[in-house]
């Protein structure tokens, strides 16, 4: 395919951005509707008495809902009947190129009528699923026969996402698979591990999540009364304003605790409240594994679980650095900011000693000096020989997919660093960008999904930066 671009300027031309807006450019998805419609239509739509279904996996939230207006348009051009699909994505999005405000799945699937998009998608009324980050894992459709890749995979990732397919079902003799995104020699790759034969040296015991359960409970951080004030808030939808306040009283019991232990040079209850932060990720994912495979059937373990998302931004100890005086720092990085282009050479410029050293006052700029904090914090974790450009490029990679959602960008408009950063949506959104910047190093992006202390020190100390980032922005 040859489409007719713009020419970049030196100075405006960045690698990064313009394969970010290729891949948007409504030619490019266009036609590659065209190719999964047809696709789909010869090759999988007949099979299994005319009950086959397939998936669509994109790029972000953006381009799921541009393929999902491609694609109603497509088969309405044709005058197709035999073709219906629903889109899958959180939250909201806005997209003015396209002429959608605040779409949600509901908007644009109108005809789910009260119904779960799982639910109306095994019936005959739809036979494509086009998705943004979910039904990646954990979906289990027999039907599914075919799977259309437009996004990057490697590793695990490429692993649980195509092995959507490997659901059986009567006649199911044949998947397909169309990738735009990866060759074939990177999938092989990624699968080989795990072809012949995968062991576990242990068994998982479900009451783990119990003795973990227990061994919060006992540290006095929260109340019961604040986990389930927490909890109706949160089912009833009363956003972030309402929630915080209840995790305040925890956090605020956190950090009294540990100046209090640091002013007496107890180290050993130091180490302690170390500990709760650690145990705290620990349950969430132990409880996030095991419940999708045992009914633990008691509702207290779902609720701690909800409470503790909501509570662990808010104790990481970046997060209590910043809750001083934050007011005061918001204030004086905006007037710092205001008005300053932004310089795209400079972007993952890791080591930044040549500029510094030269005196310019790009060097200064508050964000990338807190970046290069951040990098020269956490090379240490990382396991194995890397230089610190690999790290540098991650970890900027994972920070420009957080300033590039949405969903965050209204939430810090919206919201005061403490209650943006107590937001459900920043693990998801997190989750999602280390497994966008695999491309960039799949062994240390890797390593954040499996080193909890690392995952949560990195978003702990990225958050001020992807926040201050977004308000200057807005």
């Amino acid at each position: 395919m040859v489409s007719p671009f713009p020419a970049f300027s030196r100075k405006q031309y960045s690698p990064a951005r313009s394969l970010y807006w290729v891949k948007l450019h409504p030619t490019n998805i266009s036609q590659k509707v065209q190719i999964i419609v047809e696709h789909f239509r010869a090759n999988v739509g007949w099979r299994l008495d005319g009950q086959a279904k397939a998936m669509v996996v994109t790029s972000s939230r953006k381009a799921a809902v541009r393929y999902k207006l491609a694609f109603d348009k497509y088969v309405a051009e044709q005058g197709y009947n035999d073709v219906a699909a629903l889109v899958a994505f959180s939250g909201e999005v806005t997209d003015p190129d396209s002429g959608v405000e605040k779409a949600t799945e509901t908007s644009l699937n109108p005809g789910l009528k009260g119904r779960e998009l799982r639910e109306a998608f095994a019936t005959d009324e739809y036979n494509v699923m086009l998705v943004a980050n979910k039904f990646q894992t954990g979906f289990d459709q027999p039907l599914l026969v075919a799977m259309y890749v437009d996004k990057r995979l490697s590793g695990v990732a490429a692993v649980q996402t195509l092995s959507r397919l490997n659901r059986t079902a009567p006649g199911k003799d044949q998947t397909f698979v169309l990738d735009f995104a990866n060759t074939a020699d990177e999938i092989t790759e990624a699968f080989e591990p795990y072809y012949e034969v995968t062991t576990l040296s242990d068994v998982t015991d479900p009451n783990i999540v119990h003795a973990t359960m227990n061994k919060l409970d006992a540290a006095g951080i929260y109340t019961e009364a604040e986990i389930n004030g927490l909890v109706d808030d949160y089912l009833a939808g009363k956003g972030n304003n309402a929630l915080v306040k209840w995790v305040t009283p925890a956090r605020d019991r956190f950090r009294d605790r540990e100046r209090q232990a640091i002013e007496r040079g107890d180290t050993h209850a130091v180490e302690e409240l170390h500990l709760f932060r650690k145990d705290v990720g620990t349950y969430l994912r132990q409880y996030d594994f095991l419940s999708q495979i045992v009914n633990y059937e008691d509702s207290s373990l779902e609720k701690l679980s909800i409470y503790l998302r909501h509570l662990a931004p808010v104790i990481a100890s970046e997060q209590l650095q910043h809750d001083i005086d934050l007011s005061g720092v918001d204030f004086e990085f905006l007037t710092q900011h205001k008005g300053e282009p932004h310089n795209p050479d400079l972007k993952g410029d890791a080591p930044l000693k040549p500029v510094s050293a030269s005196g310019t006052g790009v060097a200064r700029d508050p964000e990338l000096v807190a970046l290069a904090q951040v990098i020269e914090q956490i090379n240490d974790l990382f396991s194995g020989d890397h230089p610190p450009s690999s790290v540098a490029n991650v970890v900027t990679h994972i920070k420009d997919r957080l300033q590039e959602s949405e969903t965050l960008q209204q939430q810090a408009r919206n919201n005061t660093l403490a209650q943006f950063s107590a937001s459900p949506d920043l693990h998801d959104e997190f989750v999602g960008a280390v497994i966008g910047a695999m491309a960039s190093s799949e062994d240390l992006s890797t390593q954040i999904l499996n080193n909890p202390e690392l995952s949560q020190k990195l978003l702990g100390q990225l958050i001020p930066i992807i926040y201050q980032g977004l308000k200057n922005a807005g």
